[in-house]
């Protein structure tokens, strides 16, 4: 009698990705990924018999429409969010997140910008500082390569110049 008394509605969780734009295809593949993990988790009863509904916005790697979705997903209640997918774009939604105390986990960003900090905002790689070590130190004993010129993307600057200035 009393299973018919649980709750059975949808734990909702955002998902804010550009996937339309530059760096669409990232958002594209980090979207189908966590569409993926949806159909997943409700193929075997979702989590305690509610299934998960994700509600995916596009933030077309628009600074401002990144904020705007991330506040409707705030109002809308949603549990968590997944994305955004660039350093870039968590920069601009970094200090509202955490004003609302929403969890965010991105499968893309991973500046050094966000570390050390009592936030909301969880990454799934390592930043670009340690992988900008790594790749130095790969590239110069494995490929004995001592001289490296680098051309980088001006408009993610919080994850070009730690990776850049790693590797120097």
């Amino acid at each position: 009698i009393l299973g018919g008394c649980q709750d059975k509605t949808p734990i909702q969780v955002g998902f804010v990705a550009e996937l339309t734009g530059q760096r669409g295809q990232l958002g594209v593949d980090a979207r189908d990924g966590a569409q993926l993990a949806v159909e997943r988790i409700n193929e075997t009863n979702g989590i305690h018999g509610r299934r998960i509904e994700l509600l995916i916005h596009d933030d077309k790697g628009d600074p401002d429409i990144a904020r705007q979705v991330v506040t409707e997903l705030i109002e809308q209640k949603v549990v968590a969010i997944v994305g955004p997918t660039t350093s870039g774009q968590v920069a601009a939604i970094f200090e509202l997140i955490n004003e609302a105390n929403m969890v965010v986990i991105s499968p893309g960003a991973s500046s050094t910008q966000f570390s050390g900090q009592a936030d909301y905002f969880f990454r799934v790689v390592p930043t670009p500082d340690l992988m900008g070590a790594l790749f130095a130190r790969y590239i110069s004993v494995n490929r004995n390569i001592q001289r490296l010129h680098c051309i980088y993307d001006l408009r993610n600057q919080t994850y070009a110049d730690p990776l850049w200035q790693a590797v120097q």
